[in-house]
């Protein structure tokens, strides 16, 4: 998979739109493809992971927070929260952990689904 590509795009897509990015999820293969000193990483969180995505963050609609993990792949896909922009980090965190055990389920569907076609 070309991920320094499809990150790049995916950076430019949601920044674009006024999306932040909060923190960069990859697994060993995507870092090794990345490159660890790639200039799309500069200044990004990048936090290990079974999954490959990234967090993006924006104000939404009064006192909400948006939250979008977007999952690196060539096929779209991103699950989204709305969240009380007045909730505390730690409950942030705990939304974000469900959403990112969501993402590697959904993940491990596809790749099973993908597996059996072989």
């Amino acid at each position: 998979m070309n991920y320094p590509g499809i990150l790049k795009e995916i950076l430019e897509i949601y920044r674009k739109h006024g999306w932040r990015v909060s923190r960069v999820l990859l697994s060993g293969a995507a870092v090794k493809s990345i490159g660890e000193d790639c200039e799309l990483l500069d200044g990004l969180i990048v936090e290990s992971s079974d999954i490959d995505a990234v967090w993006f963050e924006r104000p939404s609609t009064k006192g909400k927070l948006a939250i979008e993990l977007r999952s690196l792949s060539e096929t779209p896909f991103a699950l989204f929260e709305l969240v009380d922009d007045s909730e505390s980090a730690e409950k942030i965190e705990k939304v974000r952990e469900r959403v990112e055990r969501k993402m590697a389920v959904r993940a491990s569907q596809a790749e099973k689904s993908g597996s059996e076609g072989d």
